[in-house]
């Protein structure tokens, strides 16, 4: 099938970077001075970086390859052992949840023969943190803030990011992100943030896998 990425006029490019900052997927690098794809598989033809360029270097282009989305561009499912349902129920609470499908996001999903004949569920973002809410060591007696670096406005967060590090108070920040590219970028705008706060509060970061295990923390 048809899907749109990005292709970088190198006679255009003055090597500013702005493009590779832009990109949360890591697709961009200045090499040499100039500009390149390095990571062709992981752009998610959204073009965050085309209006980034003072130079109109950058164009989206449309080229024949699999449906992709979000750093994991082939469809994930996880398929159910066979079994008894009361079986399954009983195990439930001693194994980690996992999504069926990744992605998940509605905006990201290519719709397919997988959805065919399927029971589906809808979610508003939030409402997953609310049902984990006190259900879990790592919410409670957390107050709770929830952000998707990759669609939502960067810029903002950060802003929003500096006037909590500055009034707050805080006592520390842990930051949980799937292990996709895109959204490991929410790490990097908590500490630009901080920095431009002038605060040292211990700031740890937690990667999410998709079966729903969390790594050691790291100090960021």
């Amino acid at each position: 099938m048809e899907r749109q990425t990005i292709k970088i006029d190198e006679s255009k490019c003055t090597g500013c970077g702005t493009c590779a900052s832009a990109c949360a997927e890591g697709v961009i690098a200045v090499i040499d001075g100039v500009a390149r794809v390095v990571n062709q598989d992981h752009c998610d033809g959204l073009g965050v970086c085309v209006g980034q360029c003072p130079n109109g270097a950058i164009s989206l282009v449309t080229v024949e390859a699999p449906a992709r989305g979000c750093a994991l561009w082939s469809l994930t499912l996880e398929t159910a052992p066979a079994g008894d349902a009361g079986a399954a129920d009983a195990l439930a609470p001693q194994r980690q949840t996992a999504t069926r499908n990744w992605p998940i996001k509605l905006r990201l999903v290519p719709v397919g023969a997988w959805l065919r004949g399927a029971d589906v569920a809808i979610w508003a973002d939030c409402t997953g943190f609310a049902l984990m809410a006190g259900a879990s060591d790592r919410t409670k007696d957390r107050a709770m803030l929830v952000g998707c670096p990759k669609f939502d406005d960067r810029k903002l967060y950060v802003e929003k990011l500096v006037e909590i590090f500055r009034t707050a108070d805080l006592r520390s920040v842990h930051v949980y992100h799937m292990s996709m590219s895109c959204c490991s970028g929410l790490v990097g705008l908590v500490k630009q943030a901080q920095d431009i706060a002038g605060t040292n509060v211990p700031v740890t970061a937690f990667e999410v896998q998709l079966n729903g295990t969390i790594a050691d923390g790291r100090q960021v």
